[in-house]
């Protein structure tokens, strides 16, 4: 090994070991708790406020507005909405609460100075607690926080939106619900509502045990991915992200994909469903099934596959020992060969 190289080496495991040596002093100093290693100020002030009960002051609408942090919505088994908020030297909250509406508004003050890194290991997120008695709108909107709904019933509207934030909504039932955010995720799980829309840029989308009498749903580069959802109208758009199902059952379904892929098994029988599927230069994998009947499945596709699957469990015998499909080259099923002629029968043996 030559000196140059000797000395490299050297110069390397000092700044190593002396690296280590003050990472470690660095965390003893936070008492081995990663929180204390975050910059950022450490003024944070958590604020709970309870309001009057509902039978005395009830509330029709909650509007939610914050550019930059989470908000959660949770239910408490009490009458009285309750508030808890984070403020500190970069953040301040105004709750104000007047002709039964309840508006929570956060505002972000300026950084002074060059932060080089912020990292935040403590949630500040804004947290609503609604009693079970209120049955009006929830109105959020955030930019970069992340929005969660959980266990709420009979809500008149719900009206979630994010720049790039999360959005999730569990157990939760209303009038409407609309769910829309341009880079993050959406989630849901367990909704009944009358009309159901969720729309995402560039996030993912998941839908579970979702009943609606119209269900909307639309990515423009993010995977759908759809389970055990019933309505009467089913509209799911796509442009580059692929779309996924099972267990869907609607009496109108159009299912629209630009070059994503299209990989959908339906609640019900092939047999059940008028079915009309294109693509344009993809493979096409797909029944027949019944021409006139009352449900109707419309899949259209630009370059990707299309896949549809049915329940024939739920067929009676008659369908399943039938071959109703088409195969992924148009071909028709052929018809059954002509049985064989009958043998001739043998000479009879000389005398």
């Amino acid at each position: 090994m030559t000196t140059a190289r000797k000395a490299v080496l050297i110069v390397a495991t000092v700044l190593l070991v002396g690296g280590s040596a003050l990472a470690l002093g660095a965390f003893a100093a936070a008492d081995f708790r990663f929180e204390n290693l975050s910059n950022t100020t450490r003024d944070w002030v958590s604020d709970t406020r309870i309001l009057e009960p509902e039978a005395e002051a009830p509330h029709t609408a909650v509007v939610v507005r914050d550019a930059g942090g989470d908000v959660r919505f949770e239910q408490t088994d009490g009458d009285a909405f309750e508030v808890t908020c984070w403020t500190s030297s970069e953040k301040t909250v105004d709750v104000v609460d007047e002709g039964g509406v309840l508006e929570i508004t956060g505002h972000g003050t300026s950084l002074t100075g060059l932060m080089i890194m912020k990292v935040e290991f403590q949630d500040h997120a804004t947290v609503v607690k609604v009693p079970r008695s209120y049955t009006g709108s929830l109105t959020v909107e955030t930019g970069s926080g992340s929005i969660d709904v959980a266990d709420l019933d009979d809500l008149e509207a719900v009206s979630l939106t994010a720049s790039s934030g999360s959005l999730s909504v569990l157990r939760t039932s209303a009038g409407t619900m609309s769910l829309k955010t341009s880079s993050g995720s959406i989630g849901v799980v367990g909704v009944d509502a009358e009309g159901f829309s969720a729309r995402t840029s560039s996030g993912s989308l998941s839908l579970g045990d979702v009943e609606a009498a119209t269900v909307e749903t639309g990515t423009a580069s993010g995977r759908q991915d759809l389970s055990d959802v019933r309505a009467t109208t089913l509209d799911i758009r796509g442009s580059s992200g692929s779309i996924g199902g099972a267990g869907l059952d609607a009496n109108e379904t159009m299912i629209e994909a630009t070059s994503g892929r299209v990989d959908v098994m339906f609640a019900n029988p092939a047999t059940d469903y008028d079915i009309a599927v294109s693509s344009t230069s993809g493979r096409v994998d797909a029944p027949s099934g019944t021409i006139g009947v009352g449900k109707r499945i419309v899949v259209r596709t630009t370059s990707g596959s299309i896949d549809l699957d049915f329940n024939v469990e739920a067929a009676p015998d008659s369908a399943r020992r039938g071959n109703d499909g088409a195969s992924s080259d148009g071909s028709s099923p052929s018809a059954p060969g002509a049985p064989a002629a009958p043998a001739a029968p043998a000479a009879p043996a000389a005398l």
